[in-house]
């Protein structure tokens, strides 16, 4: 558990950070937060069907299902646009500035 998690977290992280404006992270990020609770009350289920029917027919029955949706998360999905949430992009005499909003952050905490 401690290698899936310190795999995809960074990777929710920044995808929701190019997914969500500000006014919506702190629920995107709730909702992976629960998704790990419920994908922890699940082992008792595949526990179980393990018990039901074995651990061979369990692998395929899950690996499967989760195939199957991450195939549907490949062909679905759109790449999000890096930094889109993130920067103010302004054109000033044709050229383009990235002002990053770390500035504001720091004012926070003064």
């Amino acid at each position: 558990m401690g290698l899936t998690q310190g795999l995809y977290v960074p990777i929710a992280a920044s995808l929701i950070i190019d997914y969500f404006p500000l006014s919506k992270r702190t629920s995107a990020f709730a909702v992976i937060s629960i998704g790990q609770s419920i994908g922890i009350a699940l082992v008792s289920v595949s526990t179980n069907l393990i018990t039901i029917s074995g651990w061979r027919r369990t692998f395929w029955e899950v690996g499967g299902v989760f195939a199957g949706l991450g195939i549907l998360i490949l062909i679905s999905v759109r790449e999000p646009i890096r930094g889109y949430f993130t920067y103010k992009i302004s054109n000033t005499n044709n050229q383009t500035v990235r002002e990053f909003p770390l500035w504001t952050l720091f004012k926070q905490f003064w």
